[in-house]
């Protein structure tokens, strides 16, 4: 359910009118309210608000809503698999986020693909 919600999250950050252009109902999103996963139903918070175009006060009234008291609520937001070195080899191993810093995550990896496309962009011209 993570990777689909941040997927969900993030072609909304790319392409905000999406959801409406395709006419993409948040009913579905609505109705895990009640999952049992804090980071489930964060991440279901930040795409209505993105979708719908909520301000940053009604997305901290939805947080307080669907998950009571943020403070001290853990939010774990599976943020996909890394490479690492084990005993001279590599293994894949998840890879879990603080669900309330997902933006700053989300930010550097924006950061970082654009770099790298910039970087590629500048070899092809050579």
């Amino acid at each position: 359910m993570h990777n689909i919600l941040l997927a969900y999250l993030r072609l909304l950050t790319a392409d905000p009118n999406i959801a409406t252009r395709l006419e993409w109902s948040i009913t579905p999103l609505l109705q895990l309210r009640a999952h049992t996963d804090t980071g489930v139903k964060l991440l279901c918070i930040l795409v209505i608000t993105k979708q719908q175009g909520l301000s940053e006060e009604k997305r901290m009234e939805l947080e307080r809503e669907w998950i009571g008291d943020v403070k001290g609520t853990d939010a774990r937001v599976f943020y996909g698999k890394e490479i690492v070195l084990v005993d001279g080899g590599c293994e894949f191993r998840d890879k879990w986020v603080d669900g309330w810093l997902l933006p700053v995550h989300e930010s550097k990896r924006e950061t970082e693909c654009k770099l790298i496309c910039s970087r590629r962009s500048s070899e092809a011209d050579r």
